[in-house]
């Protein structure tokens, strides 16, 4: 959960609401919930969020979900919501090179764009790193090898160091991850 500039908290559930999908909820602090919005199964609508909302420095808030998004099941989305505007999927997941299923919280680097991690899928179908651009453009950052020298299936939030590189962890294999090279 967060607390946001206007002093509310909002979080995410992963199943429950209208659908049975999840949620993105809101609560005052004198404790009154509100649903701002129910996922669905419906093509094209995100499914399922495991992980925490941020805020973005437009004041929108930013979250993940593992399913949705796509034709069938679906591989994931990143979603925006707003006061004004409800959700909208900025990125759907199509399961190949882009990768599949994020499952953690993003975090905007210096230059206004989103990071994250997929569990699964990428060009070694080991996860990936990736960016969103605020126009909805995705790029992989860096795919997992997997491996005893590079590890497999992030699956913890990343950090932005003091330094301008992201750390983070994997789940199967590898001594240890730094992402170096990408600067925010």
């Amino acid at each position: 959960m967060l607390q946001a500039s206007d002093g509310n908290f909002y979080g995410t559930t992963n199943q429950g609401g209208l659908n049975g999908f999840g949620t993105v909820f809101m609560i005052t602090p004198a404790g009154v919930e509100t649903v701002l919005h129910s996922f669905s199964f419906s093509t094209g609508d995100g499914n399922g969020p495991r992980a925490a909302l941020i805020q973005g420095r437009d004041g929108n808030f930013y979250g993940t979900t593992f399913n949705g998004g796509g034709i069938g099941i679906g591989t994931g989305t990143v979603f925006k919501i707003s006061a004004t505007d409800g959700e909208s999927v900025v990125y759907a997941f199509g399961g190949g090179a882009d990768g599949s299923g994020p499952s953690t919280a993003l975090i905007q680097g210096g230059d206004g764009n989103l990071y994250g991690t997929t569990s699964s899928g990428g060009s070694n179908n080991y996860g990936t790193l990736f960016e969103i651009t605020s126009a909805g453009v995705e790029s992989v950052v860096y795919p997992f090898a997997g491996g005893t020298t590079d590890g497999s299936n992030p699956n913890a939030v990343l950090i932005l160091g003091s330094d301008g590189n992201f750390y983070g962890t994997t789940q199967i294999a590898g001594t240890a991850s730094r992402f170096s090279g990408q600067r925010c």
